[in-house]
């Protein structure tokens, strides 16, 4: 999971999440293709991803990083401590019985507890990842899988939703460690929702286990891809070193094989940290050159304030990607980077929102691998920590249970913006600040954003409206480039 946030402009449902409109003819004769992966069981589709790893030009590599996830498999180290099939309350062996491996009987909807209305939902596949990259957020993560009953159980909320869920988001951790389960789910969702009420699904990965055959399966099914890579081998290597190589080639078979999907499919995010700094225009100035048309640049979460220094070399270097993307955008009309498009010029006074994201209204769900459901990504329990027991309480207490009891998820979620009231860090951004500036009084409050768990995890200080100077001194630097980047009618 990409461990930056990069400034809102267009706020997200899920962090570092951008919806973009979909480009049309990415995967040839869709109907012929849905239609046969529709047909594969899960055994054919592990099978077949199975020899796709083993003809992979980087198999030695993708092997020894995924290799620790093989107790995972057919339910090992699952929160239910069941093996696929055995010891389940239904007695099955999963895929046996009905088309979607459960006997349960449907219920009547009108026999049904009212469902919530779900404007995005996301699912924790697994709390485990194959890489331990040190500015990650998730700071806690345990080789744990979620059950089929809680997918189940999350997709039937979708399916009973009041409004058409917008977007479905497969995370993690590492989401493709989970990628047969990721491919169930998938087929689910197209055999049991009319196209027009399908969500679009988004995916966020390092990169590092996108083979050819998963990669097939995303253009496919059209997902929305966002791809972790912090950008040349010197920036990318202080977050995991050695994997530089792989996504390299990554990108190259993205551009070579998948022109269209890569274009109009594929974001990649580079999180910023103090020490990759000297590497920024280097790593924009890379992926524009490897065909990348979407880039998200974002600051690390919890990360302490920068030196005068830092920030002077900051500021170089985004002088740097600023000249770099007005040639870019004079010579082709296009502009990568995510921060510099726009339609209009920036407000220049804060909102009246009452909240300071979008998840005191409970409308965006997520659950975790445990079954648990919150109301953002970033309040999840089973791979993170918030360092502050109070505010841990607090934040807990967001939680809307378990995804199987819909009558307490429907109640809960009417009292999350009470609860998000105590917890004290969701309240408008106009009264947060730095000790660089005040949100009410700086220029670009209209167009900044910082989550608000980003304050939860600041080492500098428990103030709730306190916002880290890391975070602040990026947007104060990038917001004045935007400022001067042209407008594109």
């Amino acid at each position: 999971m990409s461990a930056g946030l990069s400034p809102a402009v267009d706020r997200p449902g899920f962090p570092g999440g951008k919806g973009t409109a979909a480009g049309a003819g990415l995967a040839g004769k869709e109907g012929d293709q849905d239609g046969e992966e529709g047909c594969e069981t899960e055994a054919d589709e592990a099978r077949h991803d199975e020899a796709d790893h083993t003809a992979h030009p980087d198999w030695p590599q993708l092997q020894a990083w995924e290799a620790h996830s093989d107790g995972l498999q057919a339910g090992k180290g699952r929160p239910d401590g069941l093996q696929a099939g055995k010891g389940r309350p239904d007695g099955l062996q999963a895929g046996k019985g009905r088309s979607d491996g459960l006997q349960a009987e449907r219920v009547e909807e009108t026999l049904m507890p009212p469902a919530p209305a779900i404007e995005t939902l996301a699912i924790v596949f697994t709390a485990d990842c194959n890489l331990r990259c040190r500015y990650c957020y998730q700071d806690r993560k345990r080789p744990v899988q979620i059950s089929w009953q809680a997918v189940s159980a999350a997709l039937d909320l979708l399916e009973r939703s009041r409004r058409r869920c917008e977007r479905l988001s497969f995370f993690g951790g590492e989401p493709l460690l989970a990628f047969p389960m990721i491919a169930r789910t998938v087929r689910r969702v197209d055999r049991r929702l009319p196209r027009r009420r399908r969500p679009e699904f988004f995916l966020t990965t390092n990169g590092l286990l996108l083979t050819p055959r998963r990669l097939a399966f995303l253009e496919r099914h059209r997902f929305k891809v966002q791809l972790s890579f912090d950008g040349v081998a010197p920036a990318q290597d202080l977050r995991f070193p050695g994997s530089f190589a792989v996504l390299d080639r990554l990108l190259d078979r993205l551009s070579l094989r998948h022109r269209a999907y890569f274009r109009r499919r594929v974001t990649v995010a580079v999180t910023l940290t103090a020490p990759s700094i000297p590497h920024l225009a280097d790593s924009f100035d890379y992926l524009v050159s490897k065909g990348v048309e979407d880039i998200a640049i974002g600051p690390a979460m919890g990360h302490p304030r920068l030196s005068k220094a830092q920030a002077g070399e900051l500021e170089r270097q985004f002088g740097r990607v600023f000249s770099q993307s007005l040639r870019h955008y004079r010579a082709t009309g296009a502009v990568p980077l995510s921060l510099f498009r726009k339609r209009a010029p920036d407000a220049r006074t804060p909102d009246a929102d009452e909240w300071a994201c979008s998840a005191p209204p409970g409308r965006n769900l997520t659950v975790d691998v445990d079954g648990r459901v919150y109301p953002c990504a970033l309040l999840i329990r089973s791979c993170q920590r918030v360092a502050r027991p109070a505010l841990a309480r607090r934040l807990a207490a967001m939680g809307l249970g378990s995804i199987t009891n819909t009558q307490t998820l429907v109640e809960r979620q009417g009292a999350v913006q009470a609860e998000a009231g105590r917890a004290g860090i969701f309240g408008p951004q106009r009264l947060k600040g730095s000790s660089l500036a005040r949100c009410a009084t700086c220029r670009h409050a209209g167009v900044c954003f910082i989550c608000p768990i980003a304050g939860a995890k600041n080492p500098d200080s428990a103030d709730a409206n306190r916002i880290p100077d890391f975070q602040c001194a990026f947007n104060r630097i990038v917001f004045d480039y935007r400022r001067r980047f042209p407008i594109q009618h």
